[in-house]
């Protein structure tokens, strides 16, 4: 019994990841999506916070540390 729900874990585990593969990875909203709500909502950088991070890397030499607020998180 025990190695039916491992299997099915295993099995729900394996289409949720290529799921995962067959979503874009970004739209007109986001350069790079990270992940979904619960909800199906997307989340990720948007493609205005990966301009800046560009510009950082050009004018320092490196990207600056994200920091996240409270605000900007999708939950």
């Amino acid at each position: 019994m025990a190695r039916k729900r491992k299997k099915k874990r295993v099995d729900k585990k394996k289409k949720l990841d290529e799921e995962w593969l067959e979503e874009p990875m970004s739209d007109e909203n986001f350069a790079f999506i990270a992940g979904y709500t619960s909800g199906g909502f997307p989340f990720g950088i948007t493609h205005e916070e990966a301009e800046e991070m560009e510009d950082c890397k050009e004018i320092f030499g490196r990207a600056p540390s994200p920091s996240i607020e409270d605000e900007d998180l999708p939950f």
